[in-house]
């Protein structure tokens, strides 16, 4: 369950929520089973975030830092990832139906059981990245 305090910081804006990831480092924020629709998370720090069974529909991330968070069982369908840096997420069993991960960095990424449909994956760097098992129909 989603830290109710995570989420509040979630609210103040990328300038905030980077300001307190900096002087916080020991904290890992918990956003697991959080349900947000429509927002922009550009340019957030979200390196090493627990995002497990969180549902995050049609919300942007762009040139955010997603490294080594876990969005295991999350549901990112229409999210926009472009320029993002997904180094080592752990991005199992997720729903990224339609997503947009164009130039990322997606470096060791584990995208394994994924629903991949439609992802725009274009010039993303995928190097090491593990696709065991997903549906990458009509991906792009």
């Amino acid at each position: 369950m989603a830290n109710k305090k995570h989420l509040r910081m979630l609210t103040r804006g990328y300038v905030k929520w980077n300001e307190w990831r900096d002087q916080n480092p020991e904290v890992i924020p918990d956003l697991s089973s959080a349900k947000i629709k429509n927002k922009n998370f550009d340019n957030y720090n979200f390196e090493n975030i627990d995002f497990r069974e969180a549902h995050l529909y049609h919300c942007s991330f762009r040139r955010a830092n997603l490294v080594r968070s876990n969005f295991w069982l999350a549901t990112l369908d229409e999210s926009n990832l472009s320029g993002s840096d997904l180094s080592e997420a752990i991005i199992t069993d997720a729903n990224l139906w339609s997503a947009i991960i164009s130039y990322a960095d997606a470096l060791a990424t584990d995208f394994t059981g994924s629903n991949l449909q439609h992802i725009n994956a274009s010039h993303a760097n995928l190097e090491e990245a593990n696709f065991s098992y997903c549906n990458l129909r009509g991906a792009l």
